[in-house]
């Protein structure tokens, strides 16, 4: 029997595009970051790679951007060799967060299931760190801890999952954590 400490219901959470790819190679100077999709706003940080980049002006083009923001550093990036697959990914720094819960002292995270309607990126934060992100999951990404593996919190900790949709469409993503 599974009892569930959080989920985000029978409809899901719609996840609008806030991830894309490069369409040329970045260097590691350069103010102008050539994406597949506009996707972001004026201001909005991005990362790509490990890089975290704010975006100065959106666009396909998106021109006036500030490189290397801390305590990231400034790295060349690469586009496209012949196909759009060979590209760096750009994702909106935090992901949209799809669902939140808050673990008591001595609860513990037995299940993480997440499942789309098309491929996307998952995160999961364990209280402020990103512990697990992971490459496009293709519908579904299921974890169960076993008892050696069972995550038990000795504070308070809030479990939060995130994900990223490169799709030019919106996504519905399904969420649950089990306890």
């Amino acid at each position: 029997m599974s009892l569930f400490a959080a989920s985000t219901g029978k409809y899901g959470v719609k996840v609008a595009q806030n991830a894309t790819r490069l369409t040329a190679d970045v260097t590691d100077v350069a103010t102008t970051i050539p994406t597949a999709h506009d996707c972001f706003a004026d201001s909005q940080n991005v990362i790509i790679e490990t890089e975290l980049i704010t975006i100065g002006t959106h666009g396909m083009s998106n021109t006036g951007c500030t490189r290397h923001v801390s305590p990231t550093s400034a790295t060349a990036h690469s586009g496209p060799d012949g196909d759009s697959y060979g590209a760096a990914e750009v994702r909106a720094e935090d992901g949209a967060e799809i669902l939140s819960k808050v673990f008591g002292i001595g609860e513990k995270l037995t299940v993480l299931r997440v499942s789309a309607n098309a491929p996307v990126t998952i995160g999961v934060d364990l209280g402020g760190t990103l512990e697990y992100a992971g490459g496009k999951i293709s519908y579904e990404l299921q974890e169960f801890f076993h008892a050696q593996t069972q995550i038990t919190f000795g504070v308070e900790t809030t479990v939060k999952i995130y994900a990223w949709n490169a799709n030019a469409f919106p996504v519905m993503v399904h969420a649950a954590m089990g306890a």
